[in-house]
């Protein structure tokens, strides 16, 4: 991700959707943000702002006044989402405080210093800038081996966010092949829920976790029409 997206129509989507998944998933007590933050680049990348048109999150006018006051008064910093979630009970961390620019060089040790405490009964959220790796991957994107690796290392009780960017592609060829990938990965068949621009993969080793999970994503798609889940 990067600072000069946040506040933007998917982040209302991401940051709206996984509010609703602490309140509706019950096991879920925290939240783990996992921000892999690259440098702005001078593009208009981020510019999507018509939160009131948004597919996603438009109903929930804090959220949508809270996005609006940050980008209008010059504030796009994923620092400023959590005072947000605090002033609504919710426990959240972001890994590594949103400082700092994520590298290929530093990856290993970016995710070996994750909160051991934070991974137990909590939604941990991996924003990568793209999505999952590709052929000639860098640090745009989530390896799988890393979401191998968290996978193992979270608690039985938490829910693992993948945020991916949907390539110009064929939309369900693509879904069911990361699927499948994800699968063969860690032994979890993944959900998802997209508005067709983005995709978001659940995972979870707990099969009631996976049913109030899938419940809360049924509950979230009948709000926002636009969207379809797996």
């Amino acid at each position: 991700m990067k600072n000069q997206y946040f506040g933007d129509v998917r982040d209302l989507f991401k940051y709206d959707l996984a509010l609703h998944l602490l309140e509706r998933v019950k096991r879920l007590n925290r939240m783990l943000f996992i921000p892999m933050l690259t440098p702005d680049d001078g593009t208009g990348h981020g510019g999507k702002i018509d939160w009131e048109r948004a597919k996603a999150g438009s109903r929930n006018r804090e959220l949508v006044d809270f996005l609006r006051s940050r980008v209008e008064e010059g504030r796009r910093d994923v620092r400023e989402i959590e005072p947000f979630y605090r002033e609504r009970g919710v426990e959240i961390r972001i890994h590594g405080d949103g400082q700092g620019y994520f590298s290929m060089a530093d990856r290993a040790s970016y995710f070996q210093s994750l909160d051991e405490r934070m991974l137990r009964s909590s939604l941990v959220v991996l924003d990568p800038d793209i999505g999952l790796e590709v052929k000639d991957a860098d640090e745009k994107h989530l390896m799988y081996s890393e979401v191998k690796q968290l996978y193992r290392r979270m608690g039985y009780n938490s829910l693992m966010m993948i945020f991916q960017y949907l390539p110009r592609v064929n939309r369900p060829t693509y879904l069911y092949q990361r699927t499948m990938e994800l699968k063969g990965l860690t032994g979890d068949q993944p959900e998802h829920i997209t508005d067709n621009e983005v995709v978001f993969f659940f995972l979870c080793k707990n099969p009631a976790l996976k049913d109030e999970m899938r419940a809360a994503l049924r509950d979230y798609a009948r709000t926002y029409p636009q969207l379809s889940i797996s």
